[in-house]
């Protein structure tokens, strides 16, 4: 937290110099879209130091449903250069993501091959090569006045697990 409000101030201080008044001064100064990358290069470290999970172990994405066509993307990916598996995919399927939709909960599989057997995840291609890994789904909602904005956050390794299944 600490780090997300150094760059904020020092942001502020940098930019608020310059800045015309007219536009949207608050995003200008917020750009919120640094904030979430900065947020979730925080959780690899933290993930990195408290569980020996590498980089490369560990994809963290946000998927966003697009109000007006309804269409899902990410919108970000802590990978944006992996093969995603397309978000239309995931959301038409058995997948963590979608469950965790319909239901309005998070999801925690500590094992993704054996919440796979039971249809409750989709594997990937990524997986099938990888073998195990957790997956860790969370649904965000924002009312707001003429749409519900929705997004999912997932949490997904590969070779390493958070924690033992049993």
């Amino acid at each position: 937290t600490a780090r997300v409000v150094r760059t904020k101030l020092e942001r502020f201080k940098n930019e608020s110099i310059n800045m015309a008044p007219n536009g949207d001064v608050f995003k200008q100064l917020t750009k919120p879209d640094d904030q979430i990358n900065l947020i979730l290069n925080g959780i690899e470290n933290l993930l990195h130091v408290n569980f020996g999970i590498d980089e490369d172990e560990l994809c963290i994405t946000i998927m966003h449903q697009d109000p007006k066509s309804g269409k899902w993307y990410y919108k970000f990916s802590t990978h944006t250069d992996w093969a995603q598996t397309k978000p239309e995919t995931l959301m038409g399927s058995n997948s963590a993501a979608k469950r965790c939709l319909d239901s309005g909960e998070p999801w925690f599989y500590p094992d993704k091959n054996e919440a796979s057997r039971k249809e409750n995840f989709r594997l990937s291609e990524r997986d099938k090569r990888h073998g195990t890994g957790s997956v860790f789904c969370y649904p965000a909602f924002t009312e707001n006045k003429n749409y519900t904005d929705k997004f999912i956050v997932s949490l997904i390794t590969y070779r390493k697990v958070f924690c033992s299944p049993h």
